[in-house]
């Protein structure tokens, strides 16, 4: 009777060429892809490709914790993320001060020069000698991407030509659907050489000190600080006031220390300046760079780890979720949210998909051609 069944049901699927295609695609998703569908096509995800923007964000969340997000009423700070992710009130703005490059604008009408990195290139147009002649001691990113960040200590141990093209190839990737962040679909992708600022005791980079920051009702803002130890590799979360918090951010990837770690001595400065920079959004976390005696601002970030973090324990989701005043608005406030955030985007990354993506177009027997996975090269992808 079991077989009988199942024969039934692929009869009936066999029915509907597009549902056929959909159990296909299921069933084999973790096979690599045939090397037909790899025709200059821009690098897309293969899971979920096709589904509208809601439900991609919905099943990406549901692989990291087993279950739906809220997005009607998000209680969960993660839950809160995914909610920016999909309407983004503040698009426009979230782009520009999200470029690597166009936030510089930003940082100078509010706080001025003093802890900005200098820009030793920028440009689109670039091949290996172009890199190599950047010299030693510099740090490359694409502007429109988070994350990717290449480190060239000594250009003798750097293959140029491979770098070049792995370069080329994340500009070319549609970051803003790949991650679902609408506000890095308002950036013009370029490459940007920066100088590699090392610490005085000799380890490699400077450490990381992260505010996020949350705007209250009442003009205050609650705050929670990371602080990232390169060497040894370690992260501990504290409140303003430089108080350990009993909850860990993502453990697996920099494990608490075992001792509470001193306090920076640029520390207020640093929450000084966060303060003001969060002065127009609701939730965001500023990032800095510190050594011994200076600090330098590094970026400003509306998701971070894709609002898909770790925090241990559970409940601490949702008291972090509960420091962040999120107006979530009507329908026709999130409506328009929503097609403002994402229907621009059509005009540069693949119109016909994305138009059908965000009406909720799932599959069809023309669009499995399309599906091809990243080929990403993992030995210039270090995230700092």
């Amino acid at each position: 009777m079991k077989y009988l069944r199942k024969l039934r049901t692929l009869l009936s699927i066999m029915k509907t060429p597009r549902e056929l295609l959909r159990v296909l695609r299921e069933k084999t998703a973790f096979l690599p892809a045939p090397a037909t569908w790899f025709q200059n096509l821009d690098p897309i995800e293969t899971d979920a490709f096709y589904y509208s923007i809601r439900k991609r964000i919905v099943t990406r969340y549901w692989k990291a914790f087993g279950r739906k997000p809220n997005l009607c009423n998000p209680q969960l700070y993660s839950e809160k993320v995914q909610w920016r992710k999909l309407y983004c009130p503040q698009v426009e703005l979230l782009g520009r001060v999200t470029d690597k490059v166009g936030v510089y604008e930003y940082i100078r009408e509010k706080l001025g020069n003093d802890h900005l990195l200098p820009i030793l290139w920028l440009g689109d147009k670039f091949d290996e000698e172009t890199l190599r002649s950047l010299g030693d001691q510099i740090v490359l990113q694409p502007t429109h991407r988070s994350g990717q960040v290449v480190f060239i200590e000594k250009s003798e141990y750097i293959l140029y030509e491979e770098l070049s093209k792995w370069l080329h190839r994340m500009l070319r990737q549609p970051y803003s659907m790949l991650g679902q962040e609408p506000w890095y679909g308002r950036i013009h992708p370029q490459i940007v050489a920066r100088p590699l600022v090392r610490n005085p005791d000799g380890t490699p980079y400077l450490n990381d000190c992260k505010f996020h920051l949350f705007k209250q009702k009442d003009g205050s803002t609650k705050v929670i600080c990371e602080i990232i130890n390169t060497y040894p590799h370690w992260r501990a979360i504290f409140d303003e006031n430089f108080k350990r918090l009993p909850f860990d951010w993502s453990p697996d990837t920099y494990p608490p220390p075992q001792d509470n770690p001193e306090k920076p001595k640029q520390f207020e400065e640093m929450l000084a300046d966060a303060q003001v920079l969060s002065s127009d959004f609701d939730y965001v976390r500023v990032d800095f760079m510190m050594g011994a005696e200076e600090y330098y601002f590094t970026e400003l970030t509306f998701a971070p780890a894709g609002g898909h973090p770790e925090i241990t324990p559970p409940e601490w989701d949702k008291i972090v979720g509960s420091y962040w005043d999120l107006d979530t608005g009507n329908m026709f406030k999130r409506f328009f949210w929503k097609t403002r955030a994402w229907l621009p985007l059509w005009k540069t990354e693949r119109p016909m998909r994305n138009i059908l993506r965000l009406y909720r177009y799932k599959q069809s027997e023309w669009a499995i051609r399309g599906i091809r996975q990243i080929d990403y090269d993992s030995r210039y992808s270090d995230a700092h």
